[in-house]
C-alpha cells in the first residue's frame, strides 16, 4: 500500500511538473508570436542603397506607475534617510505618503516624507530626505535598496530609448503616411525605464521603437511587411 502510495505521489509530482514546464513554453511561444506582429517598416538611407527594417510601436495611454530607485539609511526603527538628486526631489513633498518595493517590484514597506531639505549636502552634491516608516522593512541591514513610488497616472509614456534629448528639446521618430516624421515632444514624469509624454504625440501614433540614427525628418520609407490587423 505505502509502495503506491508512494508510486501516486511521484506520478502526481511529475504531472504539475510537466504542467508547471507547458505553461512556461505555450507562454513563450505567446509572447514571441505577440512581438512578431507588430507591425514593421523598410526604408532607404542616402548612405546605403538598402532597405534597413525599422519596428513602430502604439501609443496607448495607460495606468503607468512611476519609480525610481533610492538607498535608504536606517537611523533608528522606523527613521530613514536617503540623498537624491535635484530632478528627484521636483517629484517629492513633505508629508507625502510612499509605498516602497524591493528589486522584484513588490511592496516591502510604506510611510511618508517627513522632511526635505531645501540646501544641498556639498559634501555629496545632493539633497537630504527623511523618510518615515509605518510599516516595517523585514531586511536587517543598514542600508535598504528600494522603489519608491513617485506617482501613479493614466498617462501617455513610452520607453526611455525611444526619445532623443539635446540642449534644447526632446525628440521622438514617428511613422504615417509611408513617411517618418520627426516630432518634438513635451515630457513629464520619468524614471530608469519610462518617460511621460506630455504633448506632441497622442494615442495611435505608430512611435519607431528601433534604432534610430539614420532617419530624418521626412524621409520616405516602403512597407514591405503589411501591418497585421488586431
Amino acid at each position: 500500500m505505502n509502495v503506491k502510495f508512494k508510486n501516486l505521489l511521484r506520478l502526481l509530482f511529475l504531472i504539475v511538473l510537466l504542467a508547471i514546464i507547458l505553461f512556461f513554453v505555450f507562454d513563450k511561444i505567446k509572447k514571441q508570436q505577440k512581438e512578431a506582429q507588430k507591425p514593421t517598416y523598410s526604408f532607404y538611407t542616402e548612405y546605403q542603397k538598402k532597405g534597413y527594417p525599422i519596428t513602430v510601436q502604439e501609443v496607448q495611454k495607460k495606468k503607468i506607475h512611476f519609480y525610481k530607485k533610492l538607498t535608504l539609511i536606517k537611523q533608528s526603527n522606523s527613521n530613514y534617510i536617503a540623498w537624491v538628486d535635484k530632478e528627484f526631489k521636483k517629484n517629492l513633498k513633505p508629508g507625502e505618503k510612499i509605498f516602497l518595493r524591493n528589486s522584484l517590484g513588490k511592496q516591502v514597506a510604506h510611510g511618508y516624507i517627513s522632511s526635505i531639505s531645501q540646501k544641498i549636502n556639498y559634501n555629496v552634491g545632493l539633497y537630504q530626505v527623511k523618510v518615515k516608516i509605518t510599516k516595517a522593512i523585514p531586511e536587517k541591514s543598514k542600508f535598504t535598496n528600494v522603489k519608491i513610488e513617485i506617482e501613479t497616472k493614466n498617462t501617455i509614456a513610452i520607453n526611455n530609448k525611444f526619445i532623443t534629448c539635446d540642449e534644447n528639446s526632446c525628440f521622438v521618430f514617428i511613422a504615417k503616411n509611408n513617411t517618418i516624421h520627426k516630432r518634438k515632444v513635451k515630457t513629464g514624469l520619468f524614471d530608469e525605464n519610462l518617460i511621460e509624454i506630455v504633448s506632441g504625440i497622442k494615442e495611435k501614433d505608430l512611435i519607431v521603437s528601433s534604432d534610430t540614427r539614420y532617419l530624418k525628418d521626412n524621409l520616405k520609407i516602403k512597407i514591405f511587411k503589411p501591418i497585421q490587423e488586431k
